[in-house]
């Protein structure tokens, strides 16, 4: 198999990866949780006093994880939907010369957007306690 082709199923099945199969591969600290704490990261959902373990299983691995710190205080900041590599495709076609030749040219593009853009949800922890949510509107 053509490690280009392995690499885009294995993006595939990360993209795939959803609660429930992140619940199955950390059973036993899922079970140690709370009934509302289940229930919440079943449905992919978080909630200020949220673990980061009990974030991240809810939500999956953060895009971007950053670091924002005050004189008092250093908060860690995770970010989804920024980051994911976006592929475009370009077609060209163009004539020049007076003999009448033409050319055509492909390009392929891949880009990593930066912090803020296209940015769905930003998780704030401290101490290892989720903090604050700020979800796109």
């Amino acid at each position: 198999m053509k490690p280009s082709l392995i690499l885009v199923l294995a993006a595939l099945l990360t993209a795939c990866e959803t609660p429930q199969s992140r619940i199955k591969r950390n059973r036993e600290l899922f079970d140690s949780y709370p009934p509302p704490i289940q229930t919440l990261i079943r449905a992919g959902n978080v909630e200020v006093g949220f673990t980061s373990d009990q974030a991240r299983m809810a939500l999956g691995k953060p895009d971007r994880i950053i670091m924002e710190a005050t004189p008092s205080v250093t908060h860690e900041v995770w970010l989804y939907g920024v980051g994911a590599s976006r592929v475009s495709l370009g077609l060209g076609f163009g004539m020049f010369g007076g003999g009448g030749h033409t050319a055509m040219g492909t390009g392929v593009g891949v880009s990593s957007a930066g912090v803020g853009s296209g940015e769905k949800i930003r998780l704030t922890f401290a101490n290892g306690s989720l903090v604050g949510i700020w979800r796109q509107s």
